[in-house]
């Protein structure tokens, strides 16, 4: 299966970020993707759709010499 940077993809990754559970760094919900299949995007694309979802909260950003890293949870209910 391929699995694209779209609304499900960013929907999978809100679903493993429970609540109540430490924020996950924004690689480890890169490779649970994978286990959806053949992923046709990169971290650094994961990572500015996440950033543009209202939903989730980012923070620690950091670069690294293969690309940034967040720590990434679920905004709390208002």
């Amino acid at each position: 299966m391929i699995l694209r940077l779209n609304m499900e993809s960013i929907d999978i990754c809100y679903n493993f970020i429970k609540p109540k559970r430490k924020p996950k760094e924004i690689v480890e919900l890169y490779i649970d993707l994978m286990g959806y299949g053949y992923l046709t995007f990169k971290e650094e694309e994961l990572l500015e759709a996440i950033l543009n979802d209202g939903r989730f909260i980012v923070s620690d950003e950091y670069k690294l010499i293969s690309g940034t890293y967040a720590s990434v949870s679920k905004r709390k209910k208002n």
